[in-house]
């Protein structure tokens, strides 16, 4: 059973706008490089996109899986049926010692750009 009732994809894409995708392989965003479609794929780069599509995703009562870097995770060649949000936030802000970043950052590169500030440890 599917949840690409009609209407669905209309209103999803009217609420995201760009960057909504339809039937994107899985296996393109885990680590194992395995999976099959899923009926949405959104990559959320700022905050207010991501909520905006969780919160969609929730009124059309749409299964939703929040997708991180895609490591330790098996998908099925069925892909999934509903809407995946990749958490693609990789904003960094930085002021004075204090680092702001997004929670879909990658963290090598944010060590580098610690680096870069003469800045070392976490807190």
């Amino acid at each position: 059973m599917g949840f690409r009732t009609p209407g669905t994809g209309d209103r999803l894409r009217a609420s995201i706008g760009e960057g909504l995708r339809e039937q994107e392989l899985l296996r393109h965003h885990t680590t194992f490089r395995i999976g099959g479609p899923a009926d949405w794929f959104l990559a959320a780069r700022t905050h207010d996109q991501l909520v905006t599509a969780l919160s969609i995703a929730n009124e059309l009562s749409l299964p939703t899986f929040l997708l991180g870097g895609g490591s330790n995770l098996l998908v099925s060649d069925e892909g999934f049926r509903g809407l995946v949000v990749k958490n693609a936030i990789e904003d960094a802000e930085f002021d004075g010692t204090t680092a702001r970043v997004g929670c879909g950052a990658d963290y090598l590169t944010f060590i580098q750009q610690c680096s870069e500030r003469a800045l070392a440890g976490l807190a």
